[in-house]
């Protein structure tokens, strides 16, 4: 059970590094935990990394966001000024 749990993680988190984005927020909710989903040019986008904290309501429609692939930092944007940045690269 332990094995599955890691190879969970590992496997999730090697997704998130394949994440590339550049753009406006199209769509957003939050499940219960305050994890966004997020649409960007018609691509929904989990945000669900424990150094990525958005909160309920902190990412709003026409925001937007940048990832770079092989990182885990996301920055947010907010009529074109730098809101936060989350995450941090290992």
């Amino acid at each position: 059970m332990t094995i599955g749990v890691i190879y969970i993680g590992h496997t999730g988190r090697s997704e998130t590094l394949n994440y590339q984005f550049n753009g406006k927020v199209d769509s957003v909710r939050y499940n219960i935990k305050g994890q966004a989903y997020v649409s960007i040019n018609g691509v929904e986008y989990y945000l669900f990394d424990p150094d990525w904290n958005f909160d309920h309501n902190r990412i709003q429609i026409g925001d937007s966001l940048v990832k770079r692939k092989n990182s885990m930092i996301i920055e947010l944007f907010r009529r074109n000024v730098l809101v936060t940045i989350e995450g941090k690269d290992n």
